[in-house]
């Protein structure tokens, strides 16, 4: 199975199809995974590589402008055989730039700044339970039957929720990571609709919307993620791009805990194992770590 390949936001690429020991019928058809069809050009076969047919599409920064997986579906025949080929791609923002990498490594090679980039942004994401780049678009989740919807990512601005657009009740909380209806929830005493207050009288209707119906499938629409990478997260990732350069790393990434040689030791903490495996960066993200699973819908 192929690794999954990055593709950079904003950015333009050829994408090819390679036929190796044979030829389509005819031109190929190119779809992307939002049913776009893409134009496919015949490039010049590679037979030093084997590559015996050759086509290719050209990703414009319109396809590239959303983080997230993207697919191109290639239709064609070989001798009268139908065949379908599905490459698959995700599309993310890069936390630090290639400037500021090679800032901290002046001498890196592009090939190690990639490197690095691609190690410090996915450690950042699998701590933080998150990803920092931009999606406009929608999202589904699942109703747990309580007050408040949990989202799946951050969210910048809400748009609809089940195709319900400007709907006044609603308000984000948690820094764009809830949403609630507003009032929140049930009325304290309300049973069938109907209650006694001693101070301001309610709708004695809220407490029907009031709740996020458990198995229910809620569909967001709006612009999710971040405009750009926050600052404590660009200051974490330097930290850890700046690691890369001490020795100790090495010894780091073979879980060696400890080096003694003649004139020198060295000895690790356990939390040189933990998180990013720098305290400096762990405290910096702490803000951005998503502390529960929302229950996201397929």
């Amino acid at each position: 199975m192929a690794e999954i390949e990055e593709i950079q936001r904003y950015s333009s690429q050829k994408v090819y199809l390679d036929i190796f020991g044979g030829s389509a019928d005819a031109l190929p058809v190119a779809t992307l995974s939002d049913g776009t069809g893409l134009i496919v050009t015949q490039e010049a076969p590679v037979p030093a590589s084997g590559i015996t047919d050759r086509y290719s599409v050209l990703l414009t920064m319109a396809h590239t402008q959303n983080d997230g997986d993207l697919a191109i579906t290639w239709d064609f025949d070989m001798s009268t055989v139908a065949i379908t080929k599905t490459d698959q791609f995700f599309v993310f923002s890069p936390i630090l730039s290639d400037t500021a990498i090679k800032k901290i490594h002046p001498n890196a090679t592009d090939d190690e700044v990639s490197v690095i980039e691609k190690a410090v942004r996915h450690i950042i994401n699998a701590h933080c339970g998150q990803d920092f780049g931009h999606f406009v678009g929608k999202k589904k989740v699942y109703g747990r039957g309580s007050q408040v919807l949990q989202l799946p990512a951050h969210l910048l601005t809400l748009t609809s929720v089940n195709g319900v657009v400007d709907d006044t009740r609603l308000v984000t909380t948690i820094n764009g990571w809830e949403l609630h209806y507003f009032p929140w929830g049930q009325p304290y005493g309300a049973e069938n609709g109907l209650y006694l207050t001693g101070g301001v009288i309610h709708d004695p209707r809220q407490w029907l919307y009031g709740c996020w119906e458990e198995g229910v499938v809620y569909e967001i629409d709006g612009e999710w993620g971040y405009l750009g990478t926050p600052p404590p997260v660009a200051e974490a990732a330097k930290l850890l791009v700046n690691d890369y350069a001490c020795g100790d790393s090495q010894y780091r990434d073979r879980f060696l805990t400890s080096m003694t040689a003649a004139d020198w030791r060295i000895q690790f903490n356990d939390g040189a194992f933990a998180n990013t495996g720098n305290v400096r960066a762990n405290q910096l993200l702490e803000e951005y770590v998503v502390k529960y699973t929302p229950w996201v819908a397929i």
